[in-house]
């Protein structure tokens, strides 16, 4: 099932536009009289794929096009009519507009009600964007709600969804990457996996609070070795270490040692041994001190409201965490602070934790993130791993999802191999593939807007040409129709030209289609920037005004628009821009200096 023909009578800023879909047929009509011809036009070109091509500056209603085709759904809101084919007969829907007389060469239908029509026929539409609308970003409904017949696989829609939504792109996502013949083909040298590496502790707050200390009051050292000491002293007297979950006693040896002979710069220098975790050690509580130290810090700023106290206790505290035997976390801070803290600070009140901060769930999590890195394979043997299995993946970004975002930043993840560019591509090509793989359906149209979104110019020359590709690999025996929408002339340059819909706007501000455009299959791309119709000049706004400035012979030339005029390396825009009297100058100081030389002197 395709779609050939949509007219719009009225919807949103559209009215009376005709959108012809379908280069295999010809379409006529007046208010009273609809005339529908199939032709005999080869369609090879698009290697029998259905392809038309929505073109116009922004704001001219491109995007208005796709979503009257998704209104004509519920009748609610457009004034329309579309044609249909399928297997050599024409459907036709009026939307609260007046039936016309309709002369075809083949049979023709009328639909009572689009959705009955696209499900009787097995046809889906899916519309695609890379685009996040300015509504998306304080809604989390979609603009159209997916149904059996009509799903909306834009980016927006993932936003601010639920957590199953954004399952679903990040599964859709992962098993393109990973299972996709025809991907592993076009970029063979990608690293197409999911990174993880978990980071080593910061020690970036105790430096800069060591610093600020020691300049402030050099005796704080001393009673920060101090305090080391009195715990190292509890530590060493205990000969079971295992009941120390957190401390490595090669590490504590190895500061003990520091500090003794005196082989340090700062404190700071010692903090930095103490929260270093060794990427091979075994013990899970081990690992999970790579993220106690933001932790920590995060749950004193919650507890205590004065900043300068939490910047007081921190260093201490995190002296007391590395050497607790309790590895509920959160407990022993409120415990250490009521001990430590409120005989110092006589006014000191604490505030209660919020949910977000109970330790044993968040220690749970960060186990099964540590659990799930140790199991996979590892990249350098330093804590990290590569994931290539969806469900690993989903699984992975789940429990990642539910930490707090403080302890989330000690862990890196993603596909750092792949640029927003690539992502911007295999995201459309992903959902797609999602679709070709597991809908029952056997029609789909896909809706995309903006296709040109995120790729580089290269990209969009390419596009088309990788798009077709990929369809005849992975589309099987399904029928695959496909309208976008651009405002780029290089994604323009794939299209036949009477396969593309160009829109304008009139003075007036009504959109209209723009008779046999000049654009297509043919066209250089030079001629579309020359041609006035996608840029005013072929060259930037702010250039422009500088050039009316420097062109301007009663203007005054100072030292910066003499600078400017000597970044200019185009000799034609050269010449535009010197007066006469410059021109000459340059020409006699140029001379002046070849006779210097000939003569012998130093020019």
């Amino acid at each position: 099932m395709e779609i050939v023909f949509l007219y719009i009578n009225e919807y949103k800023k559209l009215h009376d536009i005709s959108v012809p879909l379908h280069g295999q047929f010809d379409v006529t009509h007046d208010r009273r009289t609809l005339r529908i011809d199939q032709v005999s036009h080869p369609d090879v070109y698009y290697q029998h794929i259905p392809m038309t091509l929505i073109l116009g500056k922004n704001g001219v209603g491109k995007t208005s096009i796709l979503d009257c085709l998704q209104e004509m759904c519920s009748y609610e809101r457009c004034s329309a009519w579309a044609i249909f084919h399928h297997q050599g007969e024409l459907y036709i829907l009026f939307c609260n507009h007046p039936q016309l007389d309709i002369i075809s060469n083949l049979p023709v239908r009328l639909i009572a009600e689009l959705p009955a029509y696209l499900q009787e026929h097995q046809t889906t539409l899916v519309t695609l964007n890379n685009a996040v609308d300015f509504n998306s970003l304080f809604f989390s409904s979609n603009k159209y709600p997916t149904r059996g017949y009509f799903e909306d696989a834009s980016l927006s829609r993932y936003v601010k969804g639920s957590r199953a939504r954004r399952n679903e792109v990040i599964s859709r996502f992962s098993a393109f990457i990973s299972t996709s013949d025809w991907l592993q083909k076009k970029m063979p040298d990608v690293d197409h996996g999911f990174h993880v590496r978990l980071l080593q502790p910061s020690a970036y707050r105790l430096s800069t609070i060591a610093r600020n200390h020691q300049s402030e009051n050099p005796k704080w050292a001393e009673g920060m070795i101090q305090w080391f000491y009195d715990i190292y002293s509890d530590y060493k007297i205990n000969a079971n270490y295992r009941a120390f979950p957190f401390c490595d006693p090669q590490t504590v040896q190895e500061c003990a040692s520091r500090i003794d002979s005196g082989q340090y710069d700062s404190l700071a220098e010692i903090f930095s041994l103490l929260t270093k975790v060794d990427n091979k050690a075994n013990s899970p509580e081990r690992q999970l001190w790579r993220f106690i130290p933001a932790y920590a810090w995060g749950a004193l700023s919650e507890l205590i409201k004065d900043k300068q106290i939490v910047d007081d206790l921190y260093p201490e505290l995190l002296i007391s965490l590395y050497f607790s035997r309790d590895s509920d976390v959160l407990e022993q801070i409120q415990s250490w602070l009521k001990k430590h803290a409120r005989d110092r600070y006589q006014k000191l009140s604490l505030r209660l934790p919020t949910e977000r901060w109970e330790w044993r769930v968040t220690q749970k999590k960060l186990l099964e993130i540590i659990q799930l890195v140790e199991q996979t394979p590892p990249l350098n043997g330093d804590n990290s791993a590569v994931f290539y299995n969806a469900e690993d993946i989903v699984r992975l970004g789940n429990i990642i999802q539910k930490i707090p975002e403080y302890l989330r930043d000690r862990i890196d993840f993603g596909w750092s191999s792949i640029s927003s560019g690539e992502f911007a591509q295999a995201f459309l090509f992903s959902q797609i593939y999602h679709y070709l793989r597991h809908s029952s359906d056997q029609a789909l149209i896909f809706l995309i807007d903006e296709v040109d979104l995120y790729l580089h110019p290269e990209w969009q020359r390419l596009f088309i040409s990788e798009l077709i590709s990929f369809i005849k690999e992975s589309a099987g025996n399904r029928q695959v129709q496909f309208i976008f929408t651009t405002h780029s002339p290089i994604i323009a340059s794939d299209f036949l030209p009477r396969d593309i819909v160009c829109l304008d706007k009139h003075t007036g501000g009504l959109t209209f289609v723009v008779e046999n455009p000049a654009f297509g299959f043919g066209s250089p791309l030079p001629e579309y920037y020359t041609g006035g119709f996608f840029v005013k000049y072929t060259i930037g706004d702010h250039a422009m005004q500088w050039l009316r400035h420097l062109t301007d012979k009663n203007s005054l030339r100072g030292e910066t628009e003499r600078s400017i005029i000597g970044q200019v390396t185009n000799e034609f825009l050269l010449r535009v821009i010197k007066s006469d009297k410059e021109d000459k100058q340059e020409k006699k100081d140029k001379g002046n200096k070849g006779y210097k030389k000939d003569r012998g002197d130093t020019a």
